[in-house]
């Protein structure tokens, strides 16, 4: 099974994204990688894939709009599976998100 998820991210200039590299005393490219995990309990992540930066649908001020397809495991159970879409970003503390995702199967 294979999951497309369009992911809207702000870059870190943007007033809105408290990201900050610790480390860093200067600006570093982002990094993201992309996950699907189970939305109860323990997190056991079922796919996850980097995100080609330089692959954006859309760019702007505020940051870019991405898609990414990550593939699930084909013997899933029929049914609604309840999972978080996570974004993780390697560069900047702070700037991971996630969001509830229901996934027909």
């Amino acid at each position: 099974t294979t999951v497309e998820l369009r992911l809207a991210l702000s870059h870190r200039r943007n007033s809105r994204c408290a990201a900050y590299a610790p480390r860093l005393p200067f600006e570093t490219t982002e990094e993201w990688f992309v996950g699907l995990e189970s939305a109860t309990g323990a997190r056991r992540f079922h796919s996850v894939v980097k995100v080609p930066m330089g692959a954006a649908l859309q760019r702007g001020e505020e940051g870019g709009v991405y898609t990414v397809k990550l593939t699930l495991d084909a013997s899933l159970e029929p049914g609604i599976m309840q999972l978080r879409a996570r974004a993780c970003c390697l560069s900047y503390v702070g700037a991971d998100v996630s969001v509830p995702v229901e996934l027909r199967v």
